[in-house]
């Protein structure tokens, strides 16, 4: 029981066990485990020292003349590969990994894709290290604010360009060059993706009203540099958001309407589900959403209660296996195999071939968490071919692949798989058949 809650910790809520892992988690309690990581992340040897957003801000302000743009725009391009490389060894290497779990989720809730804009290649790991990681173990409300706020959601949702109708700076001729009236994507997904859902409850007014609410929050480019809130560029007098009266405040209006959004029963549901998902089955049974949604309602969405609920219900019983997504197969087996031997590049060539490149996600709504996104034929024959790569490339870690498969599926290797693995014809060709296996392939 003990070596069968731990497999189901490591692989339901976690990356992935290492050979060693379900020892020590059956020996502290499954529970235990997964509680012990809920509290703040500690400092990162991958991704402390690396630079901020204010810095890589300062840079696009620097690059006056064609020489400057083409330095600036390679920086950018290693920007990116670095900090997309770091982020998985960070969760490769980590002895938490139900907390990286959570901050790869919420970075997926909250997505930003460089897909839109190439200048975010080189912001969007500060803005998973700034917005997302440090509020994880926190308050949802605080989390939406940093999100909100950051510079690169700011300019992923094109909230620079957006100016109040009957702001001052609408009213000077010379204001139509940088934004020609109200942008509403920022006011729309925060709605639709980041808070109560599509079927949260509300209508076109209220993107329109919270639109005008965010109004003014803009990203200085050329004097001051970074997140500034304009009070020139903001929508006057009071607004009408979900049946409630924002007061006319310039900047404070955006906190009451956070404040609104966060505490909204929808986001509660939504959230849960989204969790439930993500964790614990493709179509989340009600009983588990509502138990979930109930205690973000009760504690005002404090994060770690919200875990703890969403892990009794979790580790309570035998649910459906999950289809890994390509990121946490990638995880999963360099973890169990050390395939990448410390370095980025394959974990990223994998998720590239796998289809989940970091930070590129098609829209706002992230990756998919379903099945049904990952297992068309050509994406599971894709998984197949790699699997035997993952096995030439492993070092030798003195296991056979039986003992391997014993160390990081525990009771979840069946008998049938154990003999294929007894019986395969090379140390290689065990390994694939470990990594291709379904119990390796699901959690």
């Amino acid at each position: 029981m003990g070596l069968a809650a731990a497999a189901l910790a490591a692989n339901r809520f976690g990356l992935g066990a290492r050979p060693g892992d379900l020892d020590r988690i059956a020996a502290a309690g499954a529970r235990t485990w997964l509680h012990g990581q809920l509290e703040p992340l500690p400092p990162s040897p991958f991704l402390d020292g690396l630079d901020g957003s204010d810095r890589h801000l300062a840079t696009l302000v620097r690059r006056s003349d064609r020489a400057r743009m083409e330095a600036w725009q390679e920086n950018m391009v290693s920007t990116f590969r670095t900090e997309a490389g770091l982020h998985l060894l960070d969760a490769v290497d980590s002895d938490r990994p139900f907390a990286c779990r959570l901050v790869r989720f919420w970075s997926n809730h909250f997505a930003i894709t460089v897909r839109k804009d190439g200048r975010l290649r080189s912001l969007v790991g500060a803005y998973e290290r700034e917005a997302i990681r440090p509020h994880v173990m926190g308050a949802f409300r605080a989390l939406l604010g940093a999100v909100v706020r950051h510079p690169a959601m700011l300019l992923y949702l094109d909230q620079n360009t957006s100016l109040g109708g009957g702001s001052r700076a609408a009213a000077r001729r010379d204001a139509a060059a940088e934004g020609s009236g109200v942008n509403e994507n920022l006011a729309r997904e925060l709605m639709e993706l980041h808070t109560l859902g599509v079927d949260g409850g509300y209508g076109q007014a209220d993107v329109r009203a919270l639109a005008n609410i965010l109004t003014g929050w803009t990203v200085g480019l050329k004097d001051e540099v970074g997140t500034r809130f304009r009070p020139g560029r903001h929508e006057p007098g009071d607004k009408r958001l979900l049946g409630v009266t924002i007061a006319e405040d310039g900047a404070g209006e955006t906190e009451q309407a956070l404040d609104l959004l966060a505490r909204h029963p929808s986001t509660a549901r939504f959230v849960a589900t989204k969790l439930c998902r993500h964790f614990i089955a493709d179509e989340p049974d009600g009983v588990s959403v509502r138990a979930v949604a109930e205690r973000f309602q009760e504690t005002g969405g404090d994060l770690p209660a919200v875990y703890e609920r969403m892990i009794e219900v979790g580790l309570a019983g035998p649910l459906p296996p999950k289809l890994k997504r390509p990121d946490d197969l990638v995880l999963s087996a360099a973890r169990a195999t050390g395939f990448h031997k410390g370095r980025p590049a394959p974990l990223l060539g994998a998720l590239r071939r796998l289809g989940q490149m970091p930070y590129q996600a098609v829209s706002p709504k992230g990756y998919d968490d379903e099945a049904l996104a990952w297992a068309a034929p050509g994406a599971v024959l894709d998984r197949i071919a790699w699997s035997g790569e993952v096995a030439s490339r492993a070092p030798e870690l003195g296991l056979s692949p039986q003992a391997l498969g014993v160390a990081v599926l525990g009771p979840d290797l069946d008998e049938e798989l154990r003999l294929l693995l007894e019986r395969a014809p090379s140390r290689v060709e065990g390994l694939a058949l470990l990594i291709a296996s379904p119990a390796f392939q699901k959690r």
